[in-house]
């Protein structure tokens, strides 16, 4: 009996993790948004639990836009930077291994060399997945407007 209790309590407190990390908010600004143009983008992430070194997000972009130059991601969030892969509109941006856990808060990922849709004067459908290591990874569907990055 206190074994099932154990096992039961362990199976609640994943689930209440994982309802936790699904409440996050993304933003998504451009450098450019102008139709059919190369831009980078910024995703910023608003996650509740910490980022450990070998996480990462799979982003789905919507169909309109083109990710076959993609080939660079960065971040300001935490050490050790991150690699990226593309797979048709699919971008998994993974840390490296290297740095600390990064804490809970905005995590903010920049794609280079992403090509705009014909149509930029629309929302687009993103899904964000959230990757940590073993674990199931958190969906996140959000229909946003894109904005210009703001320069630094």
């Amino acid at each position: 009996m206190k074994y099932y209790r154990t096992v039961m309590s362990i199976i609640f407190s994943l689930i209440l993790s994982q309802s936790v990390l699904s409440q996050q908010l993304v933003s998504v600004s451009a450098t450019q948004l102008q139709p059919r143009s190369q831009a980078g983008y910024v995703f910023v992430i608003q996650t509740t639990q910490p980022l450990s070194p070998n996480s990462g997000f799979v982003i789905v972009f919507p169909q309109a836009f083109m990710l076959q130059n993609v080939k660079m991601g960065a971040t300001k969030a935490f050490r050790g930077g991150v690699t990226v892969e593309v797979r048709g509109d699919t971008a998994i941006v993974r840390r490296t291994g290297l740095g600390d856990t990064a804490p809970a808060g905005d995590i903010d990922i920049f794609l280079a060399s992403v090509i705009n849709p014909p149509d930029m004067e629309q929302e687009f459908d993103f899904k964000i997945t959230r990757l940590d290591g073993e674990l199931p990874g958190t969906v996140v569907d959000t229909r946003i407007a894109i904005r210009q990055a703001q320069s630094r």
